[in-house]
């Protein structure tokens, strides 16, 4: 028979909705855990809440009978979501259905996360220091939840969706002409989006907005670079703050519609020919899935192009 104040049983359980994440070591997937704790006091059972210190022990392990095993090598938890989205384009999860029969409560359910860097596919179960009780495990009374971390996805740069925007058009009485052309690329899925961008390669341009890069210069007459997440620009930050004295409206907005990728062109009639400056620019975005995409950006006879690095 039970005595009064005994403890007398820990559950552990738990669940996960998503079953696939990319093994970029950056997206999670989200793992919920419900930790049960009854106690028999005064004649009657009842379930305490954990305790700070009981909460923060709750930790994912490889699904063994070793009362605290280790993470795979290459697997990694998390206490809190990081701002990566979850799940995986095209991978058709769980019926709300069967997620519904595995869903856990809200009480005395805890979340953890768990990433992965490389392609595998492991079992996980849940461990718990209870105080008075020693560590417990999900090994004998739950499933346990299978997980699987595939080939990072790649956006190779010919299936970019490209669009060449005239931006700025201007010229002056004396038939000098200076033209500014974005080209936008996109990605094709319209879930996926940037969510960092780095620039390994050219120079700053310091008339436009922290993060624009110059790449080339032809002839002195044509300038190329990439543009940073701005909304708007206006001719005077394109051709900067001695030549924009003799455009019609140097601070005119012009607005920028946002893209994976904005590079841009910039002819100007009245400059003297001079010397070339050719060079690429190596682009590192991170999308919103946590996939590395990497990209060169470089001229071809007046024009942008963009390949696979």
């Amino acid at each position: 028979m039970s005595k009064s104040g005994e403890l007398v049983r820990v559950h552990v359980q738990l669940m996960t909705a998503d079953t696939l994440l990319f093994a970029n070591g950056n997206q999670q997937v989200t793992v919920q855990v419900k930790v049960e704790v009854h106690l028999y006091r005064d004649g009657s059972f009842f379930m305490r809440a954990l305790t700070p210190v009981e909460r923060d022990s709750i930790r994912l392990r490889r699904w063994s009978e070793q009362l605290d095993d280790y993470l795979p090598d290459g697997w990694f938890m998390d206490y809190t979501r990081n701002d990566y989205d979850q799940g995986v384009p095209g991978h058709t999860q769980p019926s709300s259905e069967a997620a519904a029969t595995r869903a856990l409560a809200p009480e005395n359910t805890f979340t953890r996360y768990l990433r992965a860097s490389k392609i595998d596919t492991q079992r996980f179960m849940v461990v718990v220091d209870i105080e008075g009780y020693g560590s417990v495990t999900s090994f004998a009374t739950d499933p346990g939840a299978t997980i699987s971390s595939m080939v990072p996805l790649v956006i190779p740069a010919q299936t970019l969706l490209r669009r060449d925007q005239l931006e700025l058009d201007q010229e002056r009485a004396d038939n000098a002409r200076r033209q500014f052309l974005v080209s936008y690329f996109d990605f094709p899925d319209s879930r996926m989006s940037v969510h960092s961008m780095r620039f390994y390669t050219g120079i700053v341009i310091p008339e436009m907005p922290s993060g624009s890069r110059q790449f080339y210069r032809r002839d002195q007459r044509f300038m190329g670079g990439v543009l940073p997440s701005v909304v708007y620009l206006t001719p005077r930050q394109i051709v900067g703050r001695e030549l924009a004295e003799s455009l019609p409206d140097p601070d005119q907005e012009l607005l920028i519609a946002p893209a994976a990728v904005r590079a841009f062109m910039f002819f100007d009639s009245e400059t003297e020919p001079g010397f070339d400056w050719v060079t690429t620019s190596t682009i590192l975005i991170t999308d919103n899935f946590g996939n590395p995409q990497r990209y060169i950006l470089s001229e071809l006879d007046q024009q942008i192009v963009i390949n696979d690095d």
